[in-house]
């Protein structure tokens, strides 16, 4: 997913702002595309989903996400509804925590 694991801000050196060592590439791209970035995730998550079921060939998988993704995954399953089971580990307690 973008902006996390290899594709985080430590491996890939660059970008053209950056606010608390944090880069604002992605951000920028979620107003050139007019997706949020929680929607950004949320697409990136039905597509590893679509891709894992028609590797292994299962109808129903399970999804694990912990922290801030657990919003992302939430709004996957809103979508389209491809998650047999889901976990949602030390998950947000409001919107307002998304904030802060």
């Amino acid at each position: 997913m973008s902006n996390t694991g290899e594709l985080a801000n430590g491996y890939i050196k660059g970008g053209d702002s950056y606010i608390d060592s944090t880069s604002l590439n992605l951000w920028f791209t979620s107003i050139l595309t007019n997706k949020s970035l929680v929607g950004i995730h949320s697409e990136e998550i039905q597509l590893i989903s679509m891709f894992i079921k028609k590797l292994s060939g299962k109808s129903a998988i399970t999804a694990i996400a912990s922290g801030t993704f657990s919003a992302d995954l939430l709004h996957a399953a809103a979508v389209e509804n491809t998650f047999d089971r889901m976990a949602l580990l030390n998950g947000l307690v409001s919107y307002h925590s998304i904030i802060e």
